[in-house]
């Protein structure tokens, strides 16, 4: 099957980047344009089903991740006590967007991802109180090393789930 326009590295990565600007800097506001850039992601998509798929657990695993550092009191929301916002919500699944697409390279590199993971990871964070979509509730060197260590794990963990995907949609094809 030939690859999707959204299956392109270099715009699916610039995509991600839209739509993390987009939602920390407009938050709430952010929601009509994540949805139609993700809906355009998926249209332009040539396996969309199991791209959807991917996007739905990937994200799921990261809100719930997000959810136990909320409750665990690492960083609050301005407008949500106890439970991360909408905007993060839809911001995990334009992440889990790039996954089989921009990411595709670092998934047979799981000491790469890892390295990568703690470092872009927390520092998304970071960047993200920086510019108030987020309060950070430890020191900045606390909630890297706290971030960091999750970043390190779960982004190796989402590049093997996408391997998987990658797998099953091979399979179909061939049969």
């Amino acid at each position: 099957m030939k690859p999707g326009r959204s299956e392109q590295i270099i715009a699916n990565l610039i995509g991600f980047q839209l739509c993390w600007w987009l939602a920390v800097l407009l938050q709430q506001q952010s929601l009509p344009w994540l949805i139609l850039l993700l809906c355009a992601h998926l249209l332009l998509h040539s396996d969309r089903m199991g791209e959807l798929r991917l996007i739905l657990i990937a994200a799921t695993l990261g809100y719930v991740v997000d959810s136990l550092l909320l409750l665990g009191g690492v960083f609050q929301f301005e407008h949500s006590p106890t439970l991360p916002p909408f905007w993060l919500a839809l911001l995990w699944c334009c992440f889990a967007a790039t996954l089989r697409q921009g990411l595709k390279p670092l998934a047979s590199h799981p000491y790469l991802s890892a390295l990568l993971g703690g470092a872009a990871g927390s520092g998304s964070y970071l960047l993200g109180a920086r510019l108030g979509a987020v309060e950070l509730r430890y020191s900045d060197s606390t909630t890297v090393l706290i971030l960091a260590s999750i970043w390190a794990l779960l982004l190796p963990v989402l590049l093997r789930l996408s391997q998987r995907f990658n797998i099953n949609t091979n399979a179909r094809e061939a049969v």
